[in-house]
Formats: C-alpha cells, structure tokens, sequence
C-alpha cells in the first residue's frame, strides 16, 4: 500500500519539472512545498547509491535548491535513510499518512449561514482565499497555482463560504477508487468553531460522488486538533513518512 498511495499523491501534487534517476524521482517546482521539490525513492535501479545520491544533489544543485528525499519504510534500497543520516542530511517534518477504509457518499447539511462551493478546476475565490489563509507571498502564489493547475486526475475544490465570505477550504483529488484530500484550512479567527468537520465532511461527499470509495491524507505529527478530528471522521494511521535535507553551508 506504501509504494501505491505514494505514487497516487505524487500525482495529486505533482512537481512542475521532474527528472528520472534511476527508479528514483527527483521533482521540482520552484521551491513552494517539499512533496513537489523532492527525490521519490519509489523503485529499485541498477546504479550504486552513491552514484545516485552524487546524481539528485548535482541536479538539485543546479537548480539552486537543497536536496531532499522523502522517504517511507518502503524507500529503495532499505539503507538509503541512514545514508542520508551518515552524510549530514538533516531529518524533517515528520508526517502520518492517515486511510479511510470506507468512503460513503451522506447528504451534507449546513446551517442557513454556510454553503458549499465547488469547482472542477481551480478558481479565484478558492486560491485567494487558500492564498490569505496561508500567508503566502508573490512567488509561493505563482508556484502553488501552477501546481495546482497540473494535477492531472479529477480535482474538486471545495470553498465553504459564510455570510461575509469564505471560511474554510479543501482540496480532493480522485484516482483509482482514492480520495487524495489536501490544503484543509479553516479561516484563523474562526478555528475551534467546527469548521474543519464541515469542510472536511462536504470534501469527502464530493470526493464520494466523484467515484472514490477510499480516502488518505496527511497530517504532522504532533499536530493534536488536526489529528482527533479526523480520528472522529474514521482515519486510521497507515504509515509514516519523513524528509531528509541536505542544508546549504552558510
């Protein structure tokens, strides 16, 4: 299941520039985010791990980036992370991917004072609101939304507005019977309020009524609001996942 939902959110997030080394994937996409600027170490290959390794940081490099591997209990070859370790990279970001198992289409109901907006492709209202919500600047803007503009399997956004504008967002990418659900915010001066389980609820109808019969997301470790509430929506810890840096020398 590891190798197979990794490979299904490599594609509901997918980097912008990707380079094969070898089995492995390395991605980028100017620097906004790690999952879409990183090594996938998905697949067995034939090339010493040094020479591969030396290949991804030269790339990196290149690019004026930092290299960086994301890796599971799955990672190939199995000493991959403690190589990474042996050579200074740095451990971050410490991650669970949660699954929910049986995905079934409820009728959401809101309060007179909530709606649901949902759009296919991306739109204003959804990533400006994504955009505040987020802080991010000029550059992670333009890089969020080119990324989200090359996900290729069926994406739904879905915006839950108040009577003075949006509250909350999600994004659900469908493939393969899965439900990928990311970028869950919650506008901040109205977080505690039960926002995240509406959003979260009318995302996974959506996701439901786009043919997905299974959900996965993730979520830092750590992170206690996030993680009981979607204990309470049925997620179940499948695995865990993490990155490895190679920090510039200042």
């Amino acid at each position: 299941m590891i190798r197979r939902l990794e490979e299904l959110s490599a594609n509901a997030w997918p980097g912008l520039r990707s380079v094969l080394v070898d089995g492995w994937i390395i991605r980028f996409a100017e620097g906004y985010s790690r999952r879409a600027n990183c090594v996938l170490p998905l697949y067995p290959g034939t090339e010493s791990l040094a020479e591969k390794i030396a290949q991804c940081e030269a790339l990196a490099f290149s690019r004026g980036a930092e290299p960086i591997f994301k890796l599971t209990s799955a990672a190939l070859p199995e000493e991959l992370d403690a190589e990474l370790e042996r050579r200074g990279y740095v451990y971050e970001a410490d991650t669970s991917v949660l699954v929910l198992e049986k995905l079934q289409s409820k009728e959401v109901v809101l309060p007179d004072d909530l709606r649901i907006r949902v759009t296919e492709s991306l739109d204003n209202p959804w990533f400006a609101f994504y955009s505040a919500t987020g802080g991010l600047n000029e550059r992670q803007a333009a890089a969020a939304q080119a990324i989200m503009d090359h996900i290729v399997p069926p994406r739904r956004f879905v915006l839950l507005e108040g009577e003075d504008g949006p509250v909350a967002c999600a994004l659900t990418v469908v493939e393969d019977g899965w439900a990928g659900v990311f970028d869950v915010a919650v506008r901040q001066d109205l977080r505690g309020r039960g926002l995240g389980r509406r959003i979260m609820a009318s995302t996974l109808a959506e996701a439901a009524t786009a043919g997905a019969h299974r959900s996965y997301l993730q979520v830092f470790r750590g992170n206690r609001p996030a993680e009981e509430l979607y204990r309470q929506l049925g997620y179940t810890p499948a695995y865990p996942y993490w990155y490895r840096v190679k920090k510039a020398l200042s």
